[in-house]
């Protein structure tokens, strides 16, 4: 399942990024809203304690690591703290 998958990129992530370890109910994604672009979302509040950096920063730096290793994953829009997701029509 790929809501699954990507809960499993964002922990990596965040391990990887920010040397943290994200519990897996803290490593939520999301269906995004109809009005916004992209299929899925996690947004990035809860971890910039973690991060120490601002939402939209966070949210790029956690969306290229998603890009670069997830084959799956196509696009990425960041909108203030909200990290949009778009799939590969190929999945």
């Amino acid at each position: 399942m790929i809501e699954q998958k990507l809960s499993q990129i964002f922990q990596q992530a965040v391990l990887e990024l920010y040397a943290h370890e994200l519990p897996a109910e803290a490593a939520l994604v999301q269906k995004t809203r109809p009005d916004f672009e992209g299929d899925y979302t996690i947004v990035v509040f809860p971890i910039l304690r973690i991060s120490k950096k601002s939402p939209d920063l966070t949210a790029e730096e956690i969306g290229n690591f998603i890009l670069k290793n997830m084959p799956e994953a196509e696009a990425i829009n960041v909108m203030k703290g909200f990290l949009n997701i778009s799939i590969s029509i190929n999945y």
